[in-house]
């Protein structure tokens, strides 16, 4: 066996510890926004990171987890869609980082395509619960009240993407050569 999974499957724990602890923050917990970073971030970052596989795992461990720790919201509202969107964010974005080599490009794709895919599951949770969600409450959840960790992923995988290729993480975890 060589030494490459067991560094991805660390640097996934080491995301997922840490997306608990942005979870943890005070003021945080509530907000919609605060909801999608941490798992957001954390799949993004690990998909361009250590491959699509490995951010789809953190995108749907992340939430779950936050979930059970918290319990802030029924489960059926929102936690399927929660987990598809950082799940799908993670897979899209690990996909198109193999093809395309680019952080920003890969990291917006991976916001955009987790939006829509949240927008989606909602409207199935909402028909599940006797609720209405129409295209308003689509833009209002997933991008209105969660535009700080949106903007914030967006700004700030591209940039840990550039530093991690300068000091050479980059490399090491994805065989690239250093800038």
């Amino acid at each position: 066996m060589t030494k490459e999974p067991v560094l991805h499957i660390m640097v996934t724990a080491m995301f997922l510890v840490a997306s608990v602890a942005l979870g943890l923050l005070p003021g945080v917990a509530g907000a919609v926004a605060a909801r999608f970073l941490p798992a957001l971030f954390s799949a993004v970052l690990v998909s361009i990171l250590c491959g699509p596989f490995y951010g789809t795992l953190l995108g749907v461990l992340s939430p779950l987890l936050l979930w059970i720790l918290f319990q802030e919201t029924p489960f059926v509202r929102s936690i399927p869609a929660e987990i598809l969107f950082s799940a799908f964010a993670g897979l899209t974005s690990g996909i198109l980082y193999t093809v395309l080599r680019t952080g920003l490009g890969a990291t917006l794709a991976g916001i955009l395509s987790g939006s829509v895919i949240y927008g989606l599951a909602r409207v199935f949770t909402a028909l599940a619960g006797g609720e209405t969600y129409d295209l308003a409450s689509f833009v209002k959840e997933a991008f209105l009240t969660a535009w700080p960790g949106l903007l914030l992923t967006a700004a700030a995988v591209p940039l840990l993407i550039v530093w991690f290729r300068r000091v050479g993480v980059m490399r090491v975890m994805r065989h690239e050569r250093m800038i």
